[in-house]
C-alpha cells in the first residue's frame, strides 16, 4: 500500500506548477484583486462617486499589472470630474492604445478644444488665471479651476486648459487647441493673489 501511495505522489506534478504559480515566493498572482477592484471601480462609477473611482483606480495602478481599457477610461472620467484635464487625457490615451477601435468622445474633445498652457515661475508667489469669459460647460470650468488652483498654490502650471483667452496675472494669453504650449515666463514680483 505504501509503495502505491509513493508511486502516485511521484507521478503527480508539483502543486505550485499545477496551480499556475511560481517557485519564486515573491511572485504574486493579482488576478483576484484585479477583478475585485475592477468591479468596485464600475460600481463607484455607476454611482457617480468620482473620488472613490480615483482612489480605486490608484489601487489598480499600484498592482503593477496591465489594466483593461475600461479601467483607464473610468480613471480618466474621475480625473476629468475634478478638472485635471492633463491626467484625464493621459488615461484616455492609455485606453485608446488598448482598444484602438473604441471611440472616446472625451479624448476627441481634448484634441479639438483644449490647448497646453505653461506658466513658469521665478519665485514662489501665487498668480491668478482668469478666463476672458467663464465657460458654461462644467468640464471646461473645472479644468480652469484646477489650473487656477495650481497657480494659486505654487505659482506655476503646465497642463491642458480649454482653448480661449485668459489673463495670467497681468499677462494676456490666447490658448489654441492642440499640443503646442503657450508659455508665460513670469517675472519677479508678478504675484497677484489676495
Amino acid at each position: 500500500m505504501r509503495t502505491l501511495a509513493l508511486a502516485l505522489l511521484l507521478c503527480l506534478p508539483p502543486v505550485a506548477a499545477s496551480a499556475g504559480g511560481s517557485d519564486d515566493p515573491a511572485a504574486v498572482d493579482h488576478s483576484a484583486e484585479l477583478e475585485r477592484l475592477t468591479h468596485e471601480l464600475d460600481r463607484l462609477a455607476t454611482k457617480g462617486a468620482w473620488k472613490g473611482v480615483e482612489r480605486t483606480y490608484a489601487k489598480l495602478v499600484a498592482l503593477g499589472v496591465e489594466l483593461p481599457a475600461s479601467a483607464h477610461r473610468l480613471g480618466g472620467d474621475a480625473a476629468r470630474s475634478r478638472g485635471d484635464a492633463t491626467v484625464a487625457q493621459r488615461r484616455y490615451l492609455k485606453a485608446e492604445r488598448l482598444e484602438p477601435s473604441s471611440t472616446n468622445e472625451a479624448l476627441d474633445q481634448y484634441r479639438s478644444s483644449y490647448g497646453v498652457l505653461e506658466v513658469r515661475r521665478v519665485e514662489a508667489t501665487c498668480i491668478q488665471l482668469t478666463p476672458a469669459e467663464r465657460p458654461f460647460d462644467p468640464t471646461h470650468a473645472a479644468a480652469i479651476d484646477h489650473a487656477s488652483e495650481a497657480l494659486s498654490d505654487s505659482g506655476a502650471f503646465r497642463g491642458l486648459v480649454p482653448a480661449g483667452t485668459y489673463h495670467v496675472g497681468r499677462y494676456p494669453v490666447t490658448v489654441e487647441p492642440g499640443m503646442k504650449p503657450v508659455v508665460v515666463q513670469r517675472q519677479a514680483g508678478d504675484g497677484d493673489c489676495p
